[in-house]
């Protein structure tokens, strides 16, 4: 999609941080990208008016991580119309990485689709990799109401993957029927939900050490951290220690996720809520006795 719909000299506004592919990728193809920076005071929802101040004559996308990672925050359907007014009156295209759909921690926070928003230069990605737990499994999808779109996409796809595994195709169809998804789904946000609390616990009894705001999306928690002397923590060092020392992997939220210059995310670390529950509360344990020893 986004090497279809941008292209050498084209500017392009990224929703930040992200999965760095959603800015890197169209980067690497010439397009000059923005990131629209979500900040953790704002409860990591992204401001409409810096937004709207990144528009320029150039501009032709606006691409969004909807549940984000490494965040697990939404964009709600007010904001998502907002957003979707500005595309329009500017005549972008509207892309959505929706691929932890629906992964929603409260039927509360269950956004819509950016293709449900009624404008026609809309797309929507997705795949069984994350929200459905069938990362083995390389089968995706994208929707769009503009034939255009679907066609250039259809094209491109013929140079790249022109069959994929019908064992994969097969998995995929029985996962994603009507008698099986919905236990998919339910299984999935309970493994979250249990999960979710297990953080909860340590955060409270760490107060002065880890601090986050809590995920209402996706399955994935980005948790600051403190040593004793209330300083953020080297993120890279504490996730290399935790795991030569323990064999558990947090991802370091500053190296992988900061851009220099826009945003850093020191003492960050991004962990994985998609863990068997009993594993993810001994893993915690483990972490606690690490995050205390600062």
């Amino acid at each position: 999609v986004l090497a279809t719909t941008l292209g050498p000299g084209d500017h392009a506004i990224c929703q930040f941080p992200t999965y760095g592919q959603l800015y890197l990728l169209p980067r690497h193809l010439g397009v000059e990208v923005d990131l629209w920076v979500m900040k953790e005071e704002n409860s990591w929802i992204p401001d409409i008016e810096e937004l709207e101040k990144l528009i320029q004559p150039k501009t032709k996308a606006i691409i969004l991580n909807n549940p984000n990672n490494p965040t697990g925050a939404n964009l709600a359907g007010g904001t998502l119309e907002k957003i979707r007014s500005l595309a329009q009156q500017h005549d972008l295209t509207l892309i959505g990485d929706e691929v932890f759909r629906p992964l929603f921690h409260a039927p509360s926070l269950s956004p819509p689709s950016v293709v449900s928003l009624g404008y026609r230069k809309s797309v929507s990605t997705g795949s069984v990799s994350k929200a459905y737990s069938l990362a083995g499994i390389r089968i995706g999808w994208m929707i769009s109401p503009d034939s255009d779109i679907i066609t250039q996409v259809t094209n491109a796809r013929d140079y790249t993957t022109l069959n994929v595994s019908r064992v994969d195709d097969g998995i995929a169809a029985f996962a994603l029927s009507p008698a099986v998804l919905p236990r998919l789904i339910e299984r999935n946000l309970d493994i979250c939900a249990l999960n979710l609390k297990s953080l909860d616990d340590l955060i409270a009894r760490n107060p002065g050490r880890c601090a986050w705001t809590r995920p209402t999306g996706a399955c994935t928690a980005f948790v600051r951290l403190r040593d004793s002397e209330g300083k953020l923590v080297d993120d890279l060092g504490f996730s290399q220690r935790l795991i030569d020392e323990t064999g558990i992997s947090v991802i370091p939220g500053d190296s992988c996720f900061g851009e220099e210059g826009v945003a850093g995310f020191r003492g960050y670390i991004r962990i994985s809520l998609g863990q068997e529950p009993s594993l993810f509360a001994e893993a915690l344990g483990k972490i606690e006795v690490l995050i205390r020893s600062l």
